[in-house]
């Protein structure tokens, strides 16, 4: 049986950078995999489809579906970053330099009021998005989803220089609206 995990955060919190770190040896990490799912069964199948034996999927929009997500995959393990809000607005606009402030405000603030019940609804772990700047952080988060991976410092230190910046194109709102969360996105 694999182990399964899955990574969520309110946007702009280093998931595509997660996704990257828990690629590794025995284990695979899809970022968004959502984004090409039209259904709870297409994530299924996607998740089983991988020869790996860690599996997981780092993606905002799970906080959307995590019901679900918890009834198709039970053992799995949850990750929640945290970041806090006023920031997560600010990398967003200054990201997505077209969005109005207002509206994104009162989107991020929904999507923080969705983790709050996560966090009291399901045993999750979770772990600040500044905090992921550390060794130590990252060490214990790898332990918790990969427990039978030894952690490895060499790739630590790789990464710790990454930055992932996504580009964002008139393909994107084409693939998330035929995604399996498509009902929770407002397109601005």
């Amino acid at each position: 049986m694999k182990n399964q995990f899955f990574i969520t955060g309110l946007p702009r919190s280093r998931t595509s950078w997660l996704a990257n770190f828990f690629t590794y040896s025995n284990s695979f990490c899809f970022h968004e995999a959502t984004r090409f799912c039209a259904s709870m069964q297409d994530l299924k199948e996607l998740m089983k489809s991988h020869e790996a034996g860690n599996i997981g999927n780092a993606d905002p929009a799970l906080l959307h579906i995590m019901d679900d997500v918890k009834k198709i995959f039970p053992d799995s393990r949850i990750v929640l970053v945290e970041r806090e809000i006023h920031e997560t607005i600010d990398s967003f606009i200054d990201f997505y330099t077209s969005y109005e402030y207002k509206s994104i405000q009162e989107w991020i603030e929904q999507l923080y009021e969705i983790m709050e019940q996560i966090k009291a609804r399901y045993e999750v772990k979770t772990v600040r998005h500044d905090s992921l700047n550390y060794m130590d952080t990252c060490k214990d988060l790898w332990e918790y989803i990969l427990p039978d991976e030894p952690f490895d410092v060499k790739r630590w230190n790789l990464l710790d220089e990454l930055y992932i910046n996504k580009l964002v194109d008139k393909h994107s709102n084409h693939v998330m609206k035929k995604s399996i969360y498509h009902k929770y996105i407002k397109y601005y």
